[in-house]
């Protein structure tokens, strides 16, 4: 409308050219490789009759055209501004200026907001498929971290500075294993204290983190391959964390990077009030979500209904599930996670 278009020349006025050339760069790119901040003057620009903050305006402009304000977006680590809020935080800060690269930033997925969940007739079933992988990845992932040697015979793109498993006798932030239906493909990937980011991508230029790419062998399923066309830049993974909190404290967010969702489940985005339910969350592309809270989860570790999932038998309060592009559950054709094409376990380390 005239009034968008009156604000978007207003806020283009205020950019040099190296600032507009960084800004293309940005839009060309879709997120698919690390590009410049573009700080601005963080001064509000008018848009009819309200105002609104350069970096929103901007996302609005390339992004999200339906989005409100800068209280339901969130920093990416991969913004080095110093204004426009702390890294991986939201809102846009009091600084003299904000970054307006809106690849440099997310839409946070409330957690009340798009969620399926699981009737518990269902959850019987898919507590016993999803415990037994985890139980098996979680041993194979002790015996990683009790290793002392390195993965020196995986390819150069796939070993980073998150890989090494010996990290001076401490224990991974996580271990992330990849699986394809019912089978887990290549080896455990572990992140270290050191690296509290992780990529995980199908294609990406330049991509440093975990490429599925190389893990994977040809697949006579015909779903599996679709869906790996479509992981594409995948998503980050984030550990957060305040200033002197032990390294197994804070929070874990995921950003998806993809065009297409992602679905998440966590024993911290469960209902403490219904222990039999079974949570499943739709992260749109472009959305962030915060997939695991210490501090919540200690707090369910006190609950009745986590006692009551305790006496019905094993129970990993440590595990996360993504499934790229296919949801499961009474929404879907699938109800179990092991019924989707591609999916990613993540095992948290255990509190400090």
């Amino acid at each position: 409308d005239l009034e968008l278009k009156a604000a978007a020349h207003a806020f283009l006025k205020r950019l040099k050219e190296d600032q507009l050339e960084k800004l293309l760069r940005a839009m060309e790119s879709k997120g698919g490789e690390v590009t410049p901040c573009v700080a601005v003057s963080s001064a509000e620009i008018r848009l009819g009759p309200v105002t609104v903050s350069p970096h929103v305006l901007c996302c609005r402009l390339f992004r999200w055209p339906g989005l409100r304000g800068d209280a339901e977006m969130r920093r990416l680590p991969s913004c080095s501004s110093s204004g426009g809020g702390g890294g991986g935080g939201g809102g846009g800060g009091g600084g003299a200026t904000v970054c307006c690269n809106p690849y440099h930033w997310s839409v946070v997925v409330k957690i009340g907001e798009s969620t399926t969940a699981t009737n518990a007739n269902a959850l019987t079933s898919s507590s016993a498929q999803s415990l037994s992988t985890s139980a098996t990845t979680r041993s194979d992932a002790q015996s990683l971290s009790t290793s002392a040697t390195t993965r020196s015979d995986a390819p150069s793109s796939y070993t980073t500075a998150t890989t090494a498993s010996g990290g001076g006798g401490k224990s991974p932030w996580c271990t992330v294993a990849y699986w394809e239906l019912r089978e887990r493909v290549g080896r455990l990937f572990p992140v270290q204290d050191s690296s509290p980011s992780l990529h995980v991508f199908q294609q990406l230029p330049r991509g440093d983190g975990m490429c599925l790419g190389l893990l994977q062998k040809s697949s006579a399923q015909e779903g599996v391959r679709r869906t790996r066309d479509k992981i594409g830049f995948g998503h980050h993974h984030q550990h957060q964390q305040q200033q002197q909190q032990p390294p197994q404290e804070g929070e874990v967010w995921a950003y998806n990077a993809s065009e297409f969702p992602i679905f998440v489940n966590s024993p911290t985005l469960d209902d403490p009030e219904s222990p039999r339910s079974l949570v499943v969350k739709k992260v749109p592309p472009g959305h962030s979500i915060k997939i695991f809270d210490y501090a919540r989860a200690e707090l369910l570790e006190r609950t009745e209904a986590r006692n009551l999932l305790l006496t019905e038998g094993p129970f990993d309060d440590r595990s996360v599930r993504i499934s790229m592009v296919k949801g499961w559950g009474p929404s879907y054709a699938r109800q179990f996670i092991t019924s989707c094409p591609c999916w990613l376990e993540v095992l948290l380390g255990p509190r400090g």
